[in-house]
């Protein structure tokens, strides 16, 4: 009967910390790919605004807009030669192992910049 009990506890000691490393991986990928993605709708959607209103201001306007909503921060916002400069910063995002093992933090993006051209029609 020990013996059972033993390997059922060792089966669910081993599927409860599979279940951790997935998870934490699975924030890992996410957050790269959300990084990318929010950049890129900011940067596009301050583009559009600078396209329809030739204000670099108004674009800035709009892009801190767009952040807040997707709750991060402008950190940078550049208008040159009809290409437009995006760059966020993205709260870091705190995972079971990374909260224990502080060097892994920096695995997780917590900063991202997109340049895109200003559409011309």
């Amino acid at each position: 009967m020990r013996e059972l009990l033993g390997s059922a506890l060792k089966i669910i000691l081993i599927v409860v910390i599979a279940f951790v490393i997935m998870n934490d991986v699975g924030i890992v990928i996410t957050s790269y790919w959300h990084s990318s993605r929010t950049a890129a709708d900011i940067a596009n959607a301050a583009a559009i605004n600078y396209k329809l209103t030739g204000s670099a201001e108004q674009a800035q306007a709009t892009a801190k807009d767009w952040a807040d909503q997707k709750g991060v921060e402008i950190t940078d916002l550049k208008v040159e030669e009809g290409t437009l400069t995006a760059s966020i910063k993205i709260p870091s995002k705190r995972t079971y192992i990374i909260r224990h093992i502080k060097f892994l933090e920096n695995i997780l993006p917590t900063k991202k910049t997109v340049s895109i051209d200003i559409p011309t029609s």
